[in-house]
């Protein structure tokens, strides 16, 4: 018998026997949803249990990080699959932003929103807001965004025309191909959907399942995107007695709607809602918010509303 090669044999074994598996990136995660914030949408001063998932045995220690402090959490369970870390967090009345740090041997990586990062960001923290309540129809539901101008024209009437006025330097255009791709630079060119088109295709919206619409700016704008938008008072080629409509037609089908209310930097000199409250500063970094709250009026922006009597807007 070659005891040399039974010893080495023997150091083989005893190596795979307690060998670290290789770091399981896929086997990371977390987000906001009631597996891993719990409760979910808690109150002021609730208290808090953060979860974060990994591999089976497979890091050595997992940070929950907030305000610059490092917090070692706990290995709370495991189902032969995944380990879950836990982290109990007191909260006050304000927002907490947080994100996670974890270690594997010389690997340290941070987890955000963005997933497993090399660098820390704040802007990728995940966030708890005391108080926050989401509608319950909004939880789980299909929704289904639409951008106007490219979903369907139902009413031709109102299609902007060729040449009819000039955006950023150059007339706009009519498109009569549906088919044709976008332009280059394609915020004055006009495909003409509007909400008539919406409420020709609401069967349509109800056989794919949707259950919230979820529409681009629809306010009156020169642009086809339309956040750059120019009066909150929905006139012209937008009146509000048809988005009325459309929210009346929705609702046998328990069909939500929201509106995105956009907001452009050019165009705070020419809107009287934001010209008071916002200035422009372009800063060397190109990740830094360009918009920065000066002195906000309690009704800097208007608020819309939609009852059995009709629209308004105050």
């Amino acid at each position: 018998m070659d005891i040399e090669y039974m010893r080495k044999v023997e150091e083989c074994q005893i190596y795979m026997a307690t060998m670290r598996p290789v770091f399981n990136k896929r086997g990371l995660y977390t987000d906001t949803t009631e597996d891993y914030v719990s409760p979910m949408e808690p109150a002021p001063y609730d208290k808090v249990t953060i979860r974060f998932r990994t591999a089976a045995h497979n890091v050595d220690r997992v940070f929950f990080v907030c305000k610059g402090q490092r917090y070692l959490m706990n290995r709370a369970e495991s189902d032969g699959m995944f380990d879950y870390y836990a982290h109990e967090l007191q909260l006050e009345n304000e927002k907490v932003s947080y994100h996670f740090e974890v270690v594997t041997g010389k690997i340290y990586g941070t987890y955000d929103v963005r997933g497993l990062a090399r660098d820390v960001n704040e802007y990728y923290d995940f966030v708890i807001l005391p108080g926050f309540k989401t509608p319950d129809w909004a939880k789980g539901a299909v929704m289904y965004q639409i951008y106007v101008d490219r979903f369907c024209n139902g009413d031709t009437t109102n299609d902007v025309l060729t040449d009819e006025y000039s955006y950023i330097g150059e007339h706009v255009h009519r498109v009569e191909d549906w088919e044709r791709y976008p332009a280059q630079m394609d915020v004055r060119e006009f495909y003409g959907g509007d909400l008539q088109g919406v409420l020709d295709k609401m069967d349509y919206l109800q056989d794919l399942g949707v259950e919230v619409i979820y529409f681009n700016p629809l306010f009156v704008s020169p642009s086809n995107h339309k956040y750059d938008i120019q009066d909150y008072d929905c006139r012209e080629r937008t009146p509000i007695s048809r988005l009325y409509t459309v929210h009346s037609q929705a609702a046998p089908w328990n069909l939500h709607s929201l509106i995105s209310v956009g907001y452009h930097v050019p165009t705070i000199r020419r809107n009287p809602y934001y010209r008071a409250s916002y200035y422009y500063r372009r800063q060397n970094n190109p990740y830094t918010d360009c918009h920065r709250t000066q002195k906000r009026p309690s009704h800097s922006l208007p608020r819309f509303h939609i009852c059995a009597h009709g629209p308004s807007i105050c």
